[in-house]
């Protein structure tokens, strides 16, 4: 019986960072609704190395209590999803 799914449990034996390459400029207390990132990853033994470029966008809203210890107030968040990927190394 496996204890994790195979490609979940291959992703975790990578390194991974992440960085914000240009976003959507928008007003202060407001979140974007796309950004374009870079994600770099390496096997922990050092064998295999690499990099995406995506660009994460919004795809529609929930609503969500931030503060859910004090009175229950639903807001509505921003729901994102990947929406190109590219492999660039």
């Amino acid at each position: 019986m496996a204890i994790c799914p195979e490609g979940i449990c291959k992703a975790i034996d990578y390194l991974k960072t992440g960085k914000v390459l240009r976003m959507e400029e928008v007003a202060q207390g407001q979140n974007p609704d796309w950004a374009e990132v870079r994600i770099d990853f390496e096997k922990t033994d050092g064998s295999t190395t690499g990099a995406y470029k995506a660009k994460v966008e919004v795809c529609g809203e929930v609503m969500s209590a931030f503060k859910s210890a004090k009175d229950m107030e639903l807001k509505a968040v921003k729901q994102y999803r990947v929406s190109r990927l590219v492999k660039v190394e």
